[in-house]
């Protein structure tokens, strides 16, 4: 609906077969291959970042979900690249369920879950990777006027859907039962995707934030 009605459908696009460089450049302005010619997952520390240049023009900056622009070193970390606020996982991929880190995704094996620069404890048990996104989501939305009286809002949500790994259980598969499981699976994460966007375009129009925000894309 929101593609058709008041929107622009991309008929055509295209991406590097990771998916790294495709944020770094939507962070930086600058084309993926100046920035991560050796798949080294991070951007280099004298670029500045969107969030820390619209900090400077007045915004309050928020990040949600995936982040692996840099895990090393706590330069690296979204609040110390310009957010505000941030809550999700800092390497490429976790288990949907349990929040570990997929192996070889971070420099150690564990949970991958962080709320700013530090571990959020719990978050392991606390539901899916996409149910705690879309909280975080609509919690940042609907706080936002009490937070930052005045201050326009930059809500940077990277969702994980539909990254591997592959769910288990998977979601929304009694949608396309009729499909292969590949298909079923896939299709699913999408229409969790969709939900989660309902959910945030429902925050938006509820906080009378939808059309100023349409207002700056």
């Amino acid at each position: 609906r929101l593609a058709t009605e008041e929107g622009i459908t991309l008929e055509r696009q295209y991406t590097y077969t990771w998916c790294s460089p495709s944020r770094a450049s939507l962070m930086t302005g600058r084309l993926p291959h100046r920035l991560m010619e050796q798949e080294d997952h991070f951007v280099p520390k004298r670029i500045a970042m969107l969030p820390a240049i619209l900090k400077k023009a007045g915004y309050a900056t928020a990040h949600v979900g995936k982040w692996h622009l840099g895990n090393a070193h706590l330069w690296q970390t979204p609040e110390s690249r310009g957010f505000d606020y941030s809550h999700g996982f800092l390497g490429s991929a976790i288990d949907y369920h349990t929040l570990a880190a997929e192996a070889g995704a971070f420099p150690c094996n564990g949970t991958d879950a962080w709320r700013m620069d530090k571990p959020a404890y719990g978050a392991e048990g606390a539901g899916t990777s996409l149910h705690q996104q879309n909280a975080e989501i609509v919690e940042v939305i609907t706080g936002h006027k009490k937070k930052h009286k005045g201050k326009p809002l930059f809500l940077y949500a990277a969702i994980q859907s539909m990254h591997s790994p592959k769910p288990e259980p998977a979601f929304n598969t009694a949608l396309y039962s009729e499909f292969s499981e590949s298909f079923a699976v896939a299709n699913g994460l999408i229409t969790q995707a969709d939900n989660m966007l309902e959910h945030a375009v429902r925050a938006l129009k509820a906080e009378e934030m939808w059309e100023i925000g349409r207002a700056h894309v």
